[in-house]
C-alpha cells in the first residue's frame, strides 16, 4: 500500500473521496464530492395550500433524470406504467448534457425560470430542499383519497421526511451486505460466511488475514484497490459499536467524534491497514464486471444492489452474507439506502404528483424487481417477497437480504447539506489513521473536529444547513 504523508494527503483530499463506494461507473446512488453550498437561487416557490389531484390531467410533465443506459431501460418501463393510467400526459425526459452534474443542472433550470416538474435525486437532496427547490408533497397525498403512504416500509419514508412533511417517495433501495469471492474461499479451504448470521468485524479481519494476497504493495484478494477513505466502513462501524452514536449532534452544530470511544474504534479499524495489511474496501456489485485494477476480488464491504444481469457478467462465483456486526454490541444493525423522486417547483404540480405516485407505486416496482434494480420497499412485496425480485437474484441469497432488512439502521441526522463537506474532512483524517500516520485522537482533534465544526458554523450562518 502506498503511504501518503499527512501534508501530501491532507492537501489533496478531493481526489481521494469515495471512488468506489457507490457504483460510480453505473451512476447509481452514491455519495460524491460536491462543491461548497452556494447561495440559494432566487426562484419563486408557489404556495400549495389546497392541491387538486386531477384524475385525467392533460399536458406535460418534465422529468430531470440522472442515469446511464441501465437506469434508462428501467425508467422506460416505469414511465410506461404512468402513461397507461395517464395516456394524455407527455413525459419530457431531460438529461444533463455531457458531464454536468444533475444537481447543477437542476439549480440552473430553477434559477433560469425553466424548472422541471420532477427530479430523481440522490442522498444529499436536502441541500436543494433547503434552497426552496422542492415541493412538500404531503398536502397532495393528504388530499388524495386513493393514496396511502402506509404501503411503504416506514424506514424508507422516514429517511427523507422533513419537519413539515414528506418531500419524496422511494425509488431504488438496498441494504449493505458482505460480498465475498467463493472461489478464493474454496482455494483456501475456508467455509463460506453464514447466510443467516452476521460475522463479527473481528471474524472478518481474521478471515482477511487468512486469504490476503499481495501484488507488491497492492492487496489482490481483500478489497479492490489501494485503500481510499470511503465513508461506508468507518461510519458503519461507529454506528454499530457505540450505542446511539450519530455523526452530528441533534442540532447539527458540531461533529460528534471527540470522545474516547470513537478514538478506540477508529484506531482498531486503522490497524487493518498499517498493521494487518487487510483492506475493507467499500464497493458495490455493479462494479464487479467493470474490472478493478486489483485483478482478483476477495471480500469487500458493499451494498446489495444487484443491477440487471450482474451475476451473468461476472467471471467468478460470488455471494453475499449479512453485514458484519461489532462484537459485544447490544443490537444488530445494517445500513440502508434509498434515492427518492422529488417534486420540483414547476408549473405542473398535479402532473408531477401523479407521475411520482405512479413510478414509485406497486405496478412500477414490479418492473424494478423484475430487472433486479431494487429491493422491495412496499409492505405487500416484502412478506412474502415478490417473486420477480427473488427470481432476479442469485439463488443462494434470495431471502436473507430481506430478512436482514428488519435490522435497518438510519442514524439521523445524516440526510442533510452538511454531509458532503464534513465527510471529506473526516475521510482525510480516517485515512491518515488507516495508513498509520496518526492516531485517531490526533487526526480527529487536530484536524477533523475543528475543521468540520467550522464548516457547520459557516453553513448555518449562510442558511444552507
Amino acid at each position: 500500500m502506498q503511504r501518503i504523508t499527512r501534508r501530501g494527503f491532507l492537501g489533496a483530499s478531493a481526489g481521494l473521496l469515495v471512488t468506489g463506494a457507490f457504483g460510480v461507473l453505473m451512476g447509481g446512488c452514491k455519495p460524491a464530492a460536491a462543491p461548497a453550498p452556494t447561495a440559494a437561487p432566487q426562484a419563486a416557490v408557489p404556495e400549495v395550500e389546497e392541491p387538486v389531484v386531477a384524475d385525467t390531467p392533460a399536458g406535460k410533465v418534465r422529468f430531470l433524470e440522472r442515469h446511464n443506459a441501465a437506469f434508462g431501460m428501467v425508467w422506460d418501463r416505469a414511465i410506461s406504467v404512468f402513461n397507461e393510467r395517464y395516456p394524455d400526459v407527455e413525459v419530457e425526459r431531460i438529461h444533463p448534457p455531457g458531464d454536468e452534474d444533475h444537481k447543477t443542472k437542476l439549480l440552473a433550470m430553477v434559477a433560469g425560470g425553466d424548472a422541471p416538474d420532477v427530479h430523481w435525486t440522490t442522498w444529499d437532496w436536502v441541500a436543494q430542499q433547503k434552497q426552496g427547490v422542492y415541493r412538500n408533497i404531503s398536502p397532495f397525498m393528504e388530499a388524495d383519497p386513493t393514496f396511502d403512504i402506509g404501503i411503504y416500509e416506514p424506514s424508507w419514508i422516514d429517511m427523507w421526511r422533513q419537519e413539515d412533511g414528506v418531500y419524496g417517495l422511494p425509488w431504488d433501495a438496498f441494504i449493505f451486505m458482505l460480498f465475498y469471492n467463493k472461489e478464493i474461499f474454496d482455494e483456501k479451504g475456508l467455509p463460506y460466511p453464514d447466510p443467516n448470521e452476521a460475522m463479527t468485524w473481528q471474524e472478518v479481519l481474521a478471515t482477511g488475514q487468512k486469504i490476503a494476497e499481495w501484488d507488491g504493495a497492492r492487496p489482490i484478494t481483500l478489497g479492490t484497490k489501494q485503500w481510499v477513505g470511503g465513508w461506508g466502513t468507518w461510519w458503519s462501524q461507529l454506528t454499530q459499536a457505540i450505542d446511539g452514536w450519530t455523526l452530528f449532534d441533534p442540532e447539527i452544530t458540531r461533529l460528534n467524534m471527540d470522545q474516547p470511544e470513537v478514538f478506540q474504534v477508529l484506531d482498531w479499524f486503522g490497524e487493518w491497514g498499517w498493521k494487518h495489511r487487510v483492506e475493507p474496501t467499500p464497493a458495490i456489485q455493479t462494479d464487479i464486471p467493470m474490472g478493478f485494477p486489483s485483478g482478483k476480488l476477495g471480500m469487500a464491504i458493499m451494498a446489495v444492489c444487484q443491477w440487471s444481469h450482474t451475476r451473468e457478467q461476472c467471471d467468478f462465483e460470488w455471494d453475499v452474507a449479512p453485514y458484519p456486526q461489532w462484537e459485544g454490541a447490544s443490537k444488530k444493525g445494517v445500513l440502508g439506502w434509498v434515492c427518492p423522486v422529488n417534486m420540483v417547483v414547476g408549473e405542473n404540480p398535479e402532473n408531477a404528483y401523479n407521475f411520482i405516485k405512479s413510478v414509485c407505486g406497486p405496478e412500477a416496482y414490479i418492473e424494478l424487481y423484475d430487472a433486479g434494480m431494487s429491493m422491495p420497499t412496499l409492505k405487500e412485496h416484502v412478506d412474502p417477497v415478490h417473486p420477480a425480485y427473488l427470481n432476479s437474484k442469485p439463488p443462494e441469497n434470495n431471502q436473507h437480504t430481506l430478512e436482514w432488512a428488519q435490522y435497518l439502521q438510519v442514524p439521523a441526522p445524516w440526510n442533510n447539506a452538511a454531509w458532503v463537506e464534513v465527510l471529506r474532512i473526516v475521510n482525510d483524517a480516517v485515512t491518515q489513521v488507516y495508513l498509520g500516520e496518526m492516531t485517531a485522537e490526533e487526526a480527529l482533534m487536530d484536524h477533523a473536529v475543528p475543521e468540520a465544526n467550522k464548516v457547520l458554523t459557516d453553513m448555518r450562518e449562510a442558511g444552507t444547513l
